[in-house]
């Protein structure tokens, strides 16, 4: 009798578990769905809306942040629409609409509202560029797997190792080498970096983090900025010729 109670207990307990999966991608597809046909009516606010809480929901993926983008765009939101197409860049970095969209939406910013520094070994690491960051994370982590398991079987085994294998160690170690460069690169971007982008019409940089300081320059909305240091309602930022100042929390979104 116990051993039944508990059979029954499990299959109910998986049961309640596949209804609640069930019910949450039904109200998910009806969530994409109904954000699909918000933005064929034009009601590209409304789409943009129903796109983000699948993002709330834990929804991530390159497509669903590049419709997020394209909302945006179409709403003149330009600050939002970049800050979605970073986001969808980490996922498909190499789609050419992407690439095409992004650009255009930086082209509405001017020269000083756009500047922002980049290393020279970022600049001319290609991998991230036309790799997905999960997949060039995932490279680094087994080609560096690959190598140990090489150098193991070379010093345990040195009489089992084929005679290639020291040919081909030294080749996957490089491609481990460069592998393992991108991913520091783009963790350091992440991390460090911390890109951010105006999502007001226009920012009012400062001095100091009050609104009595003096006025150092005005950013239009999709100005790229850095973030420096945050102080509740006011974040320091790095922007243009490598100035620094302050700007409203509320006035700045990071990628």
């Amino acid at each position: 009798m116990p051993i039944k109670c508990v059979v029954l207990t499990l299959c109910f307990v998986l049961t309640a578990s596949m209804v609640t999966a069930a019910s949450e991608t039904l109200d998910r597809n009806t969530l994409y769905t109904d954000g699909l046909a918000a933005f064929d009516r034009g009601e590209y606010g409304q789409a943009a809306e129903l796109f983000t809480r699948l993002t709330d929901e834990g929804v991530s993926n390159g497509p669903l942040y590049y419709n997020i983008g394209v909302c945006r765009l179409h709403e003149g939101r330009i600050g939002l629409a970049r800050v979605w197409f970073d986001r969808a860049a980490y996922y498909m970095p190499s789609d050419p609409d992407l690439r095409q969209n992004a650009a255009y939406a930086a082209s509405h910013v001017g020269k000083t509202g756009d500047a922002m520094p980049q290393s020279t070994l970022a600049a001319l690491l290609v991998l991230p560029r036309i790799l997905p960051a999960p997949v060039v994370y995932a490279m680094a982590a087994v080609l560096v797997m690959l190598c140990w398991i090489i150098l193991m079987v070379r010093r345990l085994r040195p009489n089992m190792a084929p005679p290639a294998l020291g040919a081909a160690s030294g080749v996957i170690a490089c491609f481990a080498a460069v592998c393992v460069l991108c991913a520091a690169v783009l963790i350091w971007q992440t991390v460090w970096i911390r890109q951010a982008y105006v999502v007001t019409e226009k920012a009012e940089v400062r001095s100091g983090n009050t609104s009595s300081a003096t006025l150092l320059a005005e950013l239009p909305d999709g100005s790229a900025i850095q973030l420096v240091e945050n102080m509740g309602e006011y974040v320091r930022v790095r922007f243009g010729d490598d100035r620094t100042g302050w700007i409203e929390t509320t006035s700045v979104v990071a990628r």
